[in-house]
């Protein structure tokens, strides 16, 4: 229940307070706690928990802040910017950013049924197949999954998450 309030917490923080992209580096370690990833997602029981940002990276520092002394379900963190879509599996959470939109069927065809949680935060990219895509609410920061990419990917996701989320399909 305290992650779910943190979530919580986190969604009803105005954009306003704090910057978009801190806030969203937030959301998407916080997202951690409620995604489980299969034993073989991980080459060994000591490998890193592997955080990518494919394409231009709109965070900043922001997710080095956010990492710095963390750790994502019992591993060390690393951070990671792909230069080729062969390198993306080795991700555990894959930021899509909105400079690889042209690109993100490619994108998807490499993750879509491998433990990778991918996340975005432009519109339609979860209509067409990212897991997790931000969305602004006014000046709220929201977030839409797509079950069935869910599904696909070999990932629990928690139905507290899931609850949280507005459903991918649903309309605006």
């Amino acid at each position: 229940m305290v992650c779910v309030a943190a979530v919580v917490a986190v969604q009803a923080a105005r954009a306003a307070d704090i910057p978009e992209y801190a806030l969203k580096a937030e959301f998407i370690e916080r997202f951690t706690h409620f995604v489980e990833w299969p034993a073989s997602a991980f080459p060994s029981a000591t490998a890193s928990f592997v955080i990518c940002v494919l394409g231009e990276n709109p965070f900043g520092s922001y997710l080095d802040q956010m990492t710095s002394g963390r750790t994502i379900r019992d591993r060390k963190v690393q951070l990671a910017q792909p230069k080729s879509l062969g390198e993306i599996k080795k991700c555990h959470v894959l930021f899509v950013a909105r400079s690889e939109k042209g690109k993100l069927a490619a994108i998807l065809a490499q993750t879509s049924d491998q433990p990778v949680l991918t996340i975005g935060d432009t519109e339609g990219f979860a209509q067409r197949g990212v897991l997790i895509n931000f969305y602004l609410d006014g000046d709220k920061v929201r977030f839409e999954v797509n079950g069935e990419a869910v599904k696909k990917s070999g990932l629990k996701v928690s139905a507290q998450l899931m609850n949280l989320a507005r459903p991918a399909n649903a309309n605006r």
